[in-house]
This record gives structure tokens, C-alpha cells and sequence, in this order.
């Protein structure tokens, strides 16, 4: 699904590298998530979020 933006060559894409980056890692079944908070203190409920804030707070 990051096909499209390898269109553009104008501009660099340091995000698209690095996802395509770490989809050359996993596995066939592995799969990544990008998650994103506005705040480091709510995790809405979100099983995602509350994991990254998990992973932040153990820092």
C-alpha cells in the first residue's frame, strides 16, 4: 500500500524508507501498526495506543 508514493521522486520520503525498511524485516505474517497520540497521557481505550504508551513509560 506504499506503492503510490514511490511516484513521487521530487521530494524525499525519510517515512516511506523507513516503513519499507521495516517491511523488508517481518515476517510474511508479521505485520507493523503505526500508531499516533496527542496526548501521553490518554490512551482513549485504544489497545494500541495503551501498549505505546506502555512501551513509552517503561523508557
Amino acid at each position: 500500500m506504499l506503492a503510490p508514493a514511490n511516484a513521487c521522486t521530487s521530494i524525499p520520503h525519510p517515512n516511506l524508507w523507513a516503513w519499507q525498511s521495516l517491511r523488508a524485516e517481518l515476517g510474511e505474517d508479521e505485520h507493523a501498526i503505526a500508531v499516533f497520540a496527542d496526548d501521553l497521557t490518554q490512551s482513549g481505550g485504544d489497545p494500541h495506543v495503551a501498549a505505546m504508551l506502555a512501551e513509552v513509560a517503561a523508557r
